[in-house]
């Protein structure tokens, strides 16, 4: 994609990264490149090579530019939030002609709103767009009056169509459900700005049943997977899925795993609750084979990077996928099939579920819970009492377990 974009003509839309940024030269005019992430967002290249962030928006006819600051002072994801704050301030001097009319209000007008005044406080913002942009975005052009619960229906099994198709191993009906819950979210939303008075059809359409997913590695097929994560050439798919089976902790929260999170004193995780699926603190404990590779990662870090798993490229600072980087490599070498990143959550429970049976199956239940980080309200006074204790008890039964497949995992 051609970098270069003359003023006026802003037809260059990236991502906006600090590698992409630096490799940005000047032309004989200033020119200005787009987000691709932030709607509104730009970037502007000078002639003399310096380069700035810029808002971009007509506002009542005439184009507003308004200067959020200079590159490398402000970082590509700094700039983000600032054009946030600046577009809500200029969405609420503009007239809100576009939205005067509820029958030609479309389904992308509303995303339009919803994705820049309340994705970016949303955990699973990102999530969101992929289902939007794979699943939704069809229907961007519809106006609300026009959505019938038929039509939800049939979005749902095309949904679940496309993702069969692309993977017989599954069945589709979780996208199809995630896309229903946002169109729901997004009409309740409209409803609240004020933007229709029109019923959701989303209301009458019943979400797809889920059979619950029980996929966990055999003793064989354990022994197989420890042997390719131990061939692996990729270090970040080798240790990520160590971790994700000695601290039985979800994918997400090991790759944005920082050190401030880290207590090699204490051997515990600190999951904080902005980034925990339950929206409460999750103390995770670490059993020697996490901490040996903690240690090594620790040792090799670069100076003032946060993360455990840092990326060299992209605005959040860490890996976000292991799955181009030789997931499916290792499970190709492994010759296991139909198993995904989350199953090794699984195994890991299993496993100490397994090992564990000295206490009773009631007390080893109660253990994995804490470990997994899982509420059950009739235990909810054993966990206040002895959460992480249970919680160290599973991780060190499921360790053994690993262990004792019988192939060890140089690093």
């Amino acid at each position: 994609m051609a970098r270069v974009a003359q003023e006026h003509n802003m037809e260059d839309k990236i991502k906006l990264t600090k590698q992409a940024i630096n490799e940005m030269v000047p032309a004989e005019s200033r020119y200005y490149v787009r987000d691709a992430r932030q709607p509104g967002l730009a970037l502007v290249v000078q002639t003399s090579g310096a380069k700035s962030y810029y808002v971009v928006k007509k506002v009542r006819g005439k184009v507003r530019r308004v200067k959020l600051g200079d590159h490398p002072g402000m970082s590509p994801r700094d700039a983000r939030k600032a054009a946030i704050a600046v577009l809500d301030g200029l969405n609420r001097k503009a007239p809100k002609t576009r939205y005067r009319d509820p029958e030609t209000l479309t389904l992308g007008d509303v995303w339009e709103r919803y994705q820049r005044e309340h994705v970016p406080k949303l955990r699973d913002g990102n999530n969101l767009e992929s289902i939007w942009r794979h699943h939704l975005s069809s229907m961007a052009d519809r106006p609300l009056s026009s959505i019938r619960p038929s039509d939800v229906e049939a979005l749902m099994t095309d949904v679940e169509s496309k993702v069969h198709a692309a993977d017989p191993t599954k069945s589709g009906e979780r996208a199809a459900n995630s896309a229903r819950g946002l169109l729901s979210r997004m009409w309740r939303k409209a409803a609240l700005w004020g933007l229709t008075d029109y019923p959701s059809p989303v209301s009458t359409v019943p979400r797809r049943p889920r059979i619950p997913r029980e996929r966990f590695l055999s003793d064989d097929e354990l022994r197989r997977f420890l042997a390719a994560v131990r061939d692996c050439e990729n270090p970040v798919v080798r240790d990520v899925a160590l971790l994700l089976l000695f601290t039985a902790a979800r994918k997400g929260n090991v790759l944005q795993m920082e050190w401030s999170e880290i207590s090699f004193a204490d051997r515990v995780w600190t999951i904080p609750a902005a980034k925990f699926k339950g929206q409460r603190v999750h103390l995770v404990p670490l059993v020697d084979s996490a901490l040996e590779i903690l240690s090594e990662r620790h040792e090799n870090r670069e100076t003032g990077v946060a993360h455990v798993f840092p990326a060299r490229w992209g605005w959040k600072g860490y890996v976000t996928n292991i799955h181009t980087a030789g997931w499916a490599d290792v499970l190709e070498a492994a010759e296991i099939e139909d198993f995904t990143v989350h199953d090794l959550r699984s195994t890991t429970a299993t496993l100490a579920l397994n090992e564990d049976e000295s206490e009773g199956p009631v007390i080893t239940e109660v253990a994995v819970g804490a470990w997994l980080g899982h509420r059950r309200k009739s235990i909810t006074g054993i966990y206040a009492r002895a959460g992480l204790k249970l919680a160290r008890k599973a991780a060190e039964a499921a360790e053994m377990a690993i262990k004792r497949a019988g192939v060890e995992v140089d690093r």
